[in-house]
Order: C-alpha cells, then sequence, then structure tokens
C-alpha cells in the first residue's frame, strides 16, 4: 500500500490540511446555522477538531475574523484587552486605537462606552467573528463577565465563538432562553464512519473495510487519534494490534516513535527549547534559533505545529507540547535561562512589557525586569501591581542591591495598593542607607527618586496624618536630581487629581485652605523641573478652586484659563479637565451659553488625545454634573444614574461621580435615592473627608431633606 502525503497540521483536535481538508458539510452547515446568534460555544475534549471545523468554516465565510489564542496568563484584563486590540487592529488601526482608549470595560461607564463604539464601528457587513481558542482556560470573573455581556448586549454584527474543552463559566442557561447562543459539543465533532473512511482516502490510503472498522471502534472518531494511526500507516502497513494498542497507552509513545524521535539531535532541542515559552512568533523563532534550516525541519512535523495565519504566531499541539515540556530535562540550566532572556528581551522590544518581565523572572534577570517593569507603574492597574508585587517580593536581596530601579519600582507598586505605610519605611529606609555612600551621580539620583516619592505619599497622607513635610522632600529630590545631572524626558508623567485639588481635611482651621494652596506653591515647582513637567497648572487650579468656592467668580475664570494654559502645553490632562469643570460652573453661574457652549467643545476636544487615560470617565463626570444641574437628565450617561455601588473607581482619584449621581436622583425628586447616593462619604478618601467636600455634601443634602419635608 502507498501513499501519496500533504502537509497537514493539528491544533486542539482539528486535523489542518495544508494542501487539502476534509470537507465536512454536516459540520458546516450547523457552524454556519450557529454565527447567526451573537455567541457559539464548541466544546469538546482534547482531540475533537474544535479548531479544525471552526477554521476550515471560516475559510469560506464572508466575515472579519478575529483570532485570539488563549493563554492562562489572558486572566489578566490587561493582557486580555491587549491581545484582543491587537488582533483587531490587524483588519482596523482605527477602530483598535479607539479600543485601547476606552481600556478594558469593568466599571458601567466603560462598559457604555465600549457598547457604543462597537454599535457604531462594528454594526455594518462584513460581520466580525471573534474567535477566542482554548477558552477553558478563562477563570477570570470580568473577562468572563466581558464575555456573557458582549453576546446578551446584542450590539453591533460581532458573532462570538468560544472554543473550550469544558463548559465556559457563563450563564448560558440564561442566554439559551432569550436565544442567544448557539453549542456545539463532541458528538457533533466526532468523525463519523463515512467521515473516517473519506479521510483516509483523501490521504492515498486504500483500507478494507474491517481496517477502517477496527479503527472507527478504536478511536471512537477521535480525530487525533485517527491522525497518529495515519501517522503510522505512513511508515508500513496497517497493523491493527500495534497502531490501536499504542493509541490506547500511551499518546506520548506516539509522538516520541513517529516524531520525536526520527528527528535530529539538533531539531529535537530546538522544539524542547521552545516549550519554555508562550509566543511563537516567526521573528522570535529566528532569534532562538539563528538558523532557518531548523525552522523548515519543524515545519515538516506539520500533524502537531501550525502557522495560525489569523495571529501570525506558531501553534504547537497541547499534548505535543505537554511531551515537550517533558523532555526539558534535555537543556541545562545555562540553556533554559539563555531562552527565557532571548524571549525577554524580543517582547522587551516589541512592548510587551508584561510578557518580557515573566520571562527575565524565569532567567533570574533582574536588570531586565527593572528596564521594563520601571515605566508600567504609574497607576498600573491593580490586579497587575500585584502580579508584581509578588515577584519582587521573592527576588533576593542581591537583586535590590545591583538594580537600585527595583527598589523604588516596589515603591511604586506599593502606593499603587494604598499600602503608604509600607511604601513610606521602604522609601525612608532606603534613603537612610544612600545617605550614608558617595555622592555619585547614581546614588544622587536614587535618593531623588526616594524623595520624591516620599512626597508623593505625604500629599495622600496629609489628609489623614496632619503631617506636612511635602516640601522638604520634594526639594531634596530636586536637589539630588540636580547633582545627578540626569535630564528628565519621557515618558512624561502626569498629575493625577482627587475628587478637590487642595487635600485639606474636615473638619479645617481657619487658613488652611489658603495654606494647602501654598504647599502646593512650594513643592510644585520642584516636581516640574524633575518630572517633565508633571504638576504644571496645579498651583492655579488650586487657586482657582478656592477662588470659587469663596465665590470670587472673576477670579477664579481668570485662573481656570492660566490652568488650562500652563497644563495644556505639558499635556496634565485631568490639571486641564478640572479647570474646564470650573469654567462650566463659572459661566452657568454667569449665564452665558456661548462661552458654555465652547467650554464643552473643549472637554470633547480632549477626548481625541490616546494618552488621555480615563478621559471618557472624567469627561462623563463633569459634563454629568453640568446637565444634571440644568436638568437635562437624557444627557448624562446612564451610569451616573444608576446605583454605583457595584463601581470599581479608583477611591483615591474619584468621588465627584457620587455628587452627579445624587444630583441626578434629586432632580427625579427621589429624595431618599439621592441621600443614600451620598451616604459612606466620610471615610478615609470620601468627599467629606475634603473641606470642600464636606460643604458640597452637607448643601446637597439640606435640598434632600427640605424636598422631602425633613
Amino acid at each position: 500500500m502507498t501513499a501519496v502525503r500533504s502537509p497537514l497540521f493539528i491544533s486542539n483536535a482539528k486535523v489542518f490540511a495544508t494542501g487539502s481538508q476534509l470537507n465536512r458539510p454536516d459540520v458546516e452547515a450547523r457552524l454556519r446555522e450557529a454565527v447567526s446568534r451573537p455567541l457559539v460555544t464548541v466544546v469538546a475534549g482534547a482531540g475533537y477538531g474544535k479548531t479544525q471545523a471552526v477554521y476550515s468554516f471560516l475559510q469560506e465565510c464572508r466575515a472579519i475574523k478575529i483570532w485570539i489564542q488563549i493563554t492562562e496568563f489572558d486572566n489578566f484584563s490587561e493582557k486580555f484587552w491587549e491581545n484582543l486590540t491587537g488582533a483587531v487592529a490587524v483588519h482596523n488601526e482605527a477602530l483598535a486605537a479607539k479600543l485601547n482608549s476606552i481600556r478594558f470595560p469593568e466599571s458601567p461607564r466603560q462598559y457604555e462606552q465600549f457598547f457604543a463604539l462597537i454599535k457604531r464601528e462594528m454594526s455594518s457587513e462584513p460581520k466580525y467573528m471573534i474567535i477566542l481558542d482554548d477558552f477553558h482556560l478563562i477563570n477570570s470573573k470580568p473577562i468572563l463577565r466581558f464575555v456573557e455581556r458582549t453576546a446578551a448586549e446584542r450590539t453591533g454584527n460581532i458573532c462570538l465563538i468560544l472554543i473550550s474543552r469544558t463548559q465556559p463559566d457563563i450563564n448560558v442557561i440564561g442566554l439559551l432562553s432569550k436565544g442567544l447562543v448557539s453549542q456545539i459539543n463532541e458528538e457533533h465533532l466526532r468523525f463519523s464512519r463515512d467521515d473516517t473512511g473519506r479521510y483516509f482516502k483523501m490521504k492515498g490510503f486504500s483500507l478494507a473495510p474491517q481496517a477502517l472498522a477496527d479503527i472507527y471502534s478504536g478511536t471512537g472518531g477521535w480525530v487525533f487519534a485517527i491522525m497518529l494511526i495515519e501517522l503510522s500507516l505512513d511508515n508500513g502497513a496497517w497493523n491493527k494490534e500495534y497502531a490501536l494498542s499504542a493509541m490506547r497507552s500511551n499518546v506520548f509513545r506516539l509522538i516520541e516513535s513517529e516524531v520525536f524521535a526520527p528527528s535530529s539531535a539538533e531539531l529535537q532541542k530546538f522544539l524542547v527549547k521552545l516549550s519554555l515559552i508562550d509566543h511563537l512568533s516567526p521573528a522570535l523563532l529566528l532569534e532562538l534559533c539563528g538558523d532557518e534550516s531548523l525552522i523548515t525541519q519543524m515545519r515538516k512535523i506539520s500533524s502537531f505545529i501550525r502557522f495560525d495565519a489569523y495571529t501570525g504566531v506558531y501553534r504547537i499541539h497541547h499534548l505535543f507540547l505537554e511531551y515537550l515540556r517533558l523532555r526539558q530535562d534535555m537543556l541545562s540550566d545555562g540553556e533554559k535561562k539563555d531562552i527565557y532572556i532571548r524571549a525577554a528581551r524580543w517582547c522587551a522590544q516589541g512592548g510587551n512589557n508584561m510578557d518580557a518581565i515573566v520571562y527575565f523572572d524565569k532567567a533570574g534577570d533582574y536588570g531586565g525586569i527593572a528596564q521594563c517593569a520601571y515605566p508600567l507603574t504609574r497607576m498600573t492597574p491593580s490586579r497587575v501591581a500585584k502580579f508584581l508585587l509578588d515577584i519582587f517580593d521573592k527576588m533576593p536581596a542581591d537583586a535590590y542591591r545591583e538594580n537600585t530601579e527595583l527598589t523604588i519600582i516596589k515603591i511604586k507598586l506599593l502606593q499603587n495598593l494604598a499600602l503608604f505605610d509600607e511604601a513610606e519605611a521602604l522609601a525612608k529606609a532606603a534613603a537612610a542607607e544612600y545617605e550614608a555612600l558617595p555622592r555619585t551621580a547614581d546614588n544622587c539620583w536614587f535618593l531623588s527618586e526616594c524623595y520624591l516619592h516620599l512626597g508623593y505619599i505625604g500629599i495622600y497622607t496629609a489628609l489623614h496624618t496632619d503631617v506636612r513635610d511635602h516640601t522638604h522632600y520634594f526639594k531634596l529630590g530636586h536637589d539630588y536630581h540636580m547633582m545627578s545631572g540626569r535630564i528628565s524626558k519621557g515618558p512624561r508623567e502626569r498629575t493625577l487629581i482627587s475628587s478637590y485639588v487642595s487635600r485639606v481635611k474636615y473638619p479645617a482651621n481657619r487658613g488652611d485652605l489658603q495654606r494647602g494652596i501654598d504647599e502646593f506653591a512650594r513643592y510644585a515647582g520642584y516636581a516640574i523641573t524633575v518630572k517633565n513637567g508633571m504638576m504644571q497648572g496645579v498651583v492655579e487650579l488650586a487657586e482657582c478652586e478656592a477662588a470659587y468656592f469663596q465665590s470670587d467668580i472673576k477670579k477664579a475664570e481668570a485662573l481656570a484659563y492660566q490652568a488650562i494654559a500652563s497644563a495644556h502645553d505639558a499635556e496634565q490632562f485631568q490639571v486641564e479637565n478640572r479647570a474646564l469643570f470650573f469654567l462650566l460652573r463659572i459661566n452657568l453661574h454667569m449665564g452665558n451659553p456661548e462661552r458654555l457652549r465652547s467650554v464643552l467643545e473643549q472637554l470633547e476636544a480632549q477626548l481625541s488625545n490616546m494618552e488621555y487615560l480615563g478621559g471618557y470617565t472624567l469627561y462623563d463626570i463633569t459634563c454629568g454634573w453640568f446637565y444634571a444641574h440644568i436638568r437635562q437628565l437624557d444627557r448624562v450617561a446612564d451610569w451616573l444614574k444608576n446605583d454605583f455601588e457595584k463601581s470599581e473607581l479608583n477611591t483615591l482619584l474619584y468621588g465627584l461621580e457620587k455628587l452627579v449621581q445624587a444630583k441626578c436622583f434629586l432632580v427625579n425628586k427621589k429624595y431618599y435615592a439621592a441621600l443614600a447616593a451620598l451616604e459612606g462619604q466620610n471615610g478615609m478618601y470620601g468627599l467629606e473627608a475634603f473641606l470642600l467636600g464636606k460643604l458640597e455634601v452637607s448643601v446637597l443634602r439640606a435640598v434632600c431633606k427640605y424636598n422631602a419635608g425633613d
């Protein structure tokens, strides 16, 4: 018996033939009907051809195909969003940029932004097919919720296809009852007896009916097992005892005998090296081996390794990958470290800093981690901050001594997680240690960073500690920075404004508000010099805020324009937004509709800057306050008109949304709902912890009670 071989590959139990594919009309018809709904689940164990079925169907499907190969690391919503937007960018860079600007939706407002965007951008033909392969690896509640809500929303011309070994942990029953989901399972994907015969005939084998019966009964239509038997047929005639017993007893043994052992020693080692990493880009593979001949040899193992045209990377069948990982003892520790470092550097060059950090950590290259993590940590999402902090906590003491940036990064991470006591203790201990060392350029830079971060920590904690030595720390930071000889340049750091600019606590003493502004004036100049414009415009903004609450409207207006002019050139987006907020309130007070329209246009224009992170949320809050005040609730974002208790907004930076929500309830004469919205604002960072917040909340609460007859 002879056979004419065509190259093929498997991915998650799917046989792909690069030259020819087995036509399965029944499966294709089922998929064609399934994609008329917003969600399709393709659920079966390993080896049932899930990916093959979807892949083959999509070849003839007129749609934009966005294929994402899921890994365990995608449980970080930031990484999942990065993969999704990267896949979207292949087809529509502008849409990917807009998705990046709103970030992964978790808060009600972010979901509203996301659904509005896809309704606007993805409603026309052709259909968008978003395929999430290996979805069983996802256990993140926010991502599961995102998939469920996207399907349930029925917004845009989108179909989500989940390829999974287990039933996805989403409310499939609820979606089924609404007719929003189609399900494809193992029974639908098994090869029938006829499929099995046609497959072998397609591969050039003419098998006797009994041989086909033996194969079908022995495999149960399991595509992967049928493929393995095909490999054994390529090496000789049909041998029922050999093929079926080997398949049943140990799939790895077949991989060993049919794939690994016949490969050259160089290819074997190269394949084992690939099992150390996740992202098999052609460019990275060439970087790792430096020899295209090895990649050419690898392609011949197309039964287990395929090139994914949707994502532009190679995929290794998961069973083959497990086998290769069992062979990692072929590599020395030095060889493993070399692969991790090469992969990390390649990821870092491509901007995939999280992947790079993981690989540098495996290699024990802490200097590499420092280079990647330093720009990540300013307002890093809390889940990522916790993940990074775990890595930092496990580092040996020598790593911190050899890479001083690591200490600064850890201080930032602790601040991000509001662990201010730990951050302060670490910064003070590090500064004390380096004060005793010679004043070298590097030591001065390190001292500068320690003191500047002590200043930042003081800004947040002063609201409760009454310790106000920020200027002292900022001056030390500035002086040591000048001694270091380093020049401030990008990436630019930006001021983050909390609910009130002046962090004066309630109750306050006479003159505290002005003393707070004077503090800004003393230390902001140091930060502007050292941090490339950070805090530019903050002093003018603080003075504007004070003048407004003291009813000096003309002075407040002039200062608001000064703050905008100062902040705009330095890209201090939040400072500019807050100054525009006061201009809204001022022109509303003065009854100037033309200027109000101009301010609203400026607020909207800010959103065009993709570096303005969190801009949509601040825009909604700012405009929401205005529209609630003039009783145009239909123009207030929906998330601000509903119960906000489940919001995940950072309490260190937000709070004014509570005033907007209460105003909306007040307009609708839901006085007790408004009072409920204002409850709990006397906490550590609630609105009533601030002097100005206490004033606004008290007045609004009084108005609600008066109208309620209380």
